[in-house]
């Protein structure tokens, strides 16, 4: 956030009204008499055009920007850029003339007001403005910033103006999101006739959408995931039963066989004793144990 961008909090009004000794409006009459005489410059613009004139003894009072004084002239920043915001200028600058006034008077227009606070703020002069601004912040936080003020604000061209329609913007879309509107009626009407407004409601919209589906995408997939290792697991609890079931087939076959074969051998050997023909079966087995063959 830039100097120019910066919203004020309750501690800042508080700082302010507690620091009223360091606004030339606060003077002693001596000193505000002081800074009435010397010498008259010129305020120029990035073009070299005289905007409007002060007292240098003033403006070194005033501003918290010395540097913008060099070579006999006050020379303002190049963020003030057209005849609106050198309008503001002139405006300020009358106002911090009149040293019995205790803070610079708001127009009572917010796109007016807003091109004055910013012309303060770059100028090093945002004290005296302070109160302006405020005007519109607290009733922003408050939700109860006219309609009217809000559109002149959406209209300034300036990192301020931008920066407040972004606050806003995010504020109504927040209450939007939660569907938390107290009057959709009231909602809907200032996006459709505040073209700003609607920009910035909409791209956080997209943004918080975007958001939204990346996380149901991961949320599912992390869903499949847990599917597909679960579908795993019962392949392969599958497979290890399937695998126990042919192990235990395999050693009942096993014995089995070896049980046969055994029966098989005392079988021969009871009849070579008795001198009985042997079977088939029996006389392949003879020659397995003895090798030789036998009549059948």
């Amino acid at each position: 956030m830039t100097s120019t961008d910066k919203i004020p909090s309750r501690q800042d009004e508080a700082t302010r009204r507690n620091n009223k000794s360091k606004n030339i409006h606060n003077l002693s009459q001596k000193m505000c008499n002081s800074l009435d005489v010397g010498i008259v410059v010129n305020i120029v613009n990035v073009a070299g055009e005289v905007v409007t004139k002060m007292r240098l003894a003033v403006f070194k009072a005033a501003s918290t920007k010395p540097e913008l004084y060099s070579n006999g002239q006050i020379h303002l920043p190049d963020t003030i850029h057209d005849a609106i915001h050198e309008q503001a200028v002139k405006w300020l600058i009358q106002e911090l003339n009149k040293l019995a006034e205790d803070e610079v008077a708001g127009l009572k227009n917010a796109f007016r007001d807003f091109h004055l606070c910013f012309v303060a703020e770059v100028m090093g002069m945002r004290k005296y403005t302070q109160n302006i601004f405020n005007e519109y912040y607290y009733p922003l936080k408050d939700h109860s910033l006219a309609y009217e003020h809000l559109l002149g604000i959406s209209k300034v061209e300036n990192a301020l103006g931008r920066k407040f329609l972004k606050d806003v913007a995010y504020d109504l879309a927040t209450l939007a999101w939660n569907e938390a509107i107290p009057n959709p009626a009231v909602f809907d009407y200032e996006l459709a006739t505040n073209a700003p407004l609607a920009n910035s409601v909409n791209n956080l919209f997209k943004i918080w959408e975007n958001a939204a589906r990346r996380t149901d995408t991961a949320r599912l997939a992390k869903i499949r995931q847990e599917e597909e290792d679960q579908h795993y697991k019962e392949l392969e609890a599958k497979e290890k039963v399937r695998k126990a079931k042919k192990a235990a087939q395999d050693k009942a076959t096993s014995e089995a066989k070896q049980k046969k074969e055994i029966e098989l051998r005392e079988r021969i050997i009871k009849k070579k004793r008795t001198g009985e023909k042997l079977t088939h079966e029996e006389a392949r087995m003879h020659y397995i144990m003895y090798g030789k063959r036998v009549p059948i």
